[in-house]
């Protein structure tokens, strides 16, 4: 039983960085998506793209925190289905 127990707490305490995860995710989401769209307007103007490539580096740093995001909740998803599988 204590097995069992431990193996619950273990997915409960992955889910709840998961949770968490996904929270920031959802941040980045929304904030690439703003920064891509000021980059591309930006960029259509001459006198503005030294902002538009400010904003297309924002984009990129977002779009980096984006899949490093994915990549954890990947792997939080593989150490359930361990746990679950044991």
């Amino acid at each position: 039983m204590g097995k069992v127990q431990n193996r619950k707490d273990s997915v409960e305490i992955l889910s709840k960085y998961a949770d968490v995860i996904y929270k920031k995710l959802i941040i980045f989401l929304a904030a690439a998506g703003g920064s891509g769209a000021y980059a591309i307007k930006f960029l259509q103007e001459k006198q503005m793209a030294q902002y538009g490539y400010l904003f297309s580096v924002i984009f990129l740093l977002f779009a980096f925190g984006i899949f490093e995001n994915f990549m954890r909740i990947k792997n939080i998803e593989k150490k359930i289905k361990e746990l679950i599988n044991e």
